[in-house]
Parts: structure tokens; sequence; C-alpha cells
């Protein structure tokens, strides 16, 4: 997949120039070309397991321009490969194991600045996924999943003012449960926990949150 999306701003306020000529940073123009490209295999060895492997690629350029500057170009490239487990060991239960592995790198023009000497920093993210879903009668399904995810990356550069480099662990924690009312009607009511804990050195603000979710599908 190609993607093209160019944003060309138009302003109608301008700041008084300083005494050096600048004016007030308006962004002017802002362009993402994405190019993205997917594969998948999977095999059936038997009938209650089933494997697969995704690899993603994402590669971007963002084209910026801010009032009376020229175009600033910024990279991001990133490899994303998943090991995927389906196992069917009743006709009633099915569990889905997942582990991720995803390499991003972003380039911006500051590494050939030798004032801030800030280099191509990583985003590498590891994730590892639990999902559930049992229907102990023909009406009811109970799902359940645990993700988690950990990043590692981080460098020291608050030298510069830029603690760059994702830094963290999160995990979520989901349950729910449907009741088929009808051919056409369900109700749902699920529950989250949703944990963020970032490197203080990288970010501020580690959070918990929770989420109750009541849910009404009707088909048409």
């Amino acid at each position: 997949r190609r993607k093209i999306d160019n944003n060309d701003y138009n302003d109608n306020a301008e700041s008084t120039a300083s005494a050096a000529g600048a004016r007030s940073a308006f962004f002017d123009y802002l362009g993402i070309h994405s190019n993205e490209f997917a594969t998948r295999a999977s095999l059936r060895p038997c009938k209650w397991f089933m494997p697969s492997f995704r690899y993603q690629l994402r590669e971007s350029d963002y084209f910026t321009r801010v009032e009376n500057q020229g175009d600033v170009r910024t990279q991001f490239l990133s490899h994303v490969y998943t090991f995927d487990g389906t196992f069917q060991l009743r006709d009633n239960l099915s569990t889905t194991l997942t582990a991720s592995r995803n390499t991003a790198v972003t380039k911006t023009p500051a590494r050939f600045s030798a004032a801030s000497n800030v280099p191509s920093f990583h985003g590498d993210v590891d994730s590892w996924l639990v999902n559930t879903e049992y229907w102990p009668c023909p009406k009811v399904a109970i799902t359940n999943l645990i993700e988690l995810s950990r990043a590692e990356n981080f460098n020291d550069f608050t030298f510069s003012g830029l603690p760059l480099g994702a830094q963290f662990h999160e995990v979520n924690v989901v349950s729910g449960v449907t009741y088929t009312l009808a051919k056409d009607l369900s109700v749902g009511l699920e529950y989250g926990l949703y944990t963020y804990l970032p490197d203080s050195r990288a970010e501020a603000g580690p959070y918990h949150a929770h989420l109750i979710r009541f849910e009404v599908t009707k088909k048409l």
C-alpha cells in the first residue's frame, strides 16, 4: 500500500517580525508519504491447532515546513514480526497465543547537528498476548485478554533536552461477557484495566485506567 497525505495550510494571521526578521512558526505544510507491505503464512497441521506468521513493513517520510523556512524531512522505518498460535482443544473453547517484535527507528535532521548531536533513536517493542473465548452455552460468550508490552530503548540525551528512546512496561487486562437475546440482537458487558509504567528518565505520567463498557448490538 502506498499512501500520500499532503496538508497545505494557509494561515491568515501573522505575528510582528522580530528584530531578526523571524515570525511566528506557523506550519505551512505537512506531508506524510508512506509505503506499507504485509504478508502472512498459516498452517493447519491438525484440527485443533493453527500456527501463523505475519510480517509488516512500514516506511514513512514526514515533510514539514514552517513560516519562511525550508522543508524538513524526518524518516520512520518499522518492521513487525508476529507469531500466532490458535488452539481449539474443545468445541466451546478457543485460545490464541501471540508474540510480536516491533523494531522501529526514527531519523531526524538533528543527527547532523554538531550542537544537538542526537542520533537516530529506536522504539523497539516486544509484546505478548493471550486471548480466550469460551461459550458455556450457545447464547453466552465469555472473553478474556491479557496483553504485556515492553520497550527497552532509553538513550540519555538529557544534556540536549531530548531524552529519546521508548522505555516502558504496559499491561492490559480485559474481560467481557456477551449474551445473545435473539438472532439479530445481543448485549455485552466488558471491564478493562490498563496500566502504563514508563521510565521516569524518558517520560512522566504512569497511569492506571479502568474501563467499563456496556454494548447493545442490533443487526439490521
